[in-house]
């Protein structure tokens, strides 16, 4: 899975995505690409898309409310100003963090799932979550 944690941004995708969004120039379009691939309805979602999805909702909604989240590559980016948080994004954001609070078919959940962790990883998404409200 190359995840050390449940928190959204304690896996290599994140890690990837978050390095990803250090360095392009338009931000807002790889959140929005990121989130809009974790809402495909066509088909399984492997967990690399919902992963990369709950990362970027995770930024929106501490952008949104001005959450901090302990240092780190998201912290960097969210203290650089690099993650709008735009009505758009926060919309999307609200449905990717819904999604996978409620959605056991797609990898992620399954993985979490087999690992004993769904819970806390959906712990998680529900504190970002709440942030949107």
């Amino acid at each position: 899975m190359g995840s050390w944690g449940t928190d959204v941004f304690a896996s290599d995708d994140a890690a990837d995505l978050l390095a990803d969004l250090a360095e392009v120039p338009d931000p807002a379009a790889l959140l929005q690409a990121a989130m809009t691939a974790a809402l495909d309805p066509d088909g399984y979602l492997e967990s690399p898309e919902m992963t990369d999805g709950l990362a970027a909702a995770a930024l929106v909604a501490c952008a949104v409310d001005g959450h901090r989240v302990g240092g780190g590559p998201a912290q960097d980016l969210l203290d650089a100003g690099r993650v709008p948080g735009t009505d758009q994004l926060r919309q999307l954001a609200r449905a990717v963090l819904d999604r996978g609070l409620a959605d056991d078919g797609t990898e992620w959940a399954e993985l979490w799932a087999e690992a004993g962790e769904l819970d806390d990883a959906r712990d998680h998404l529900r504190s970002y979550r709440a942030l949107l409200a």
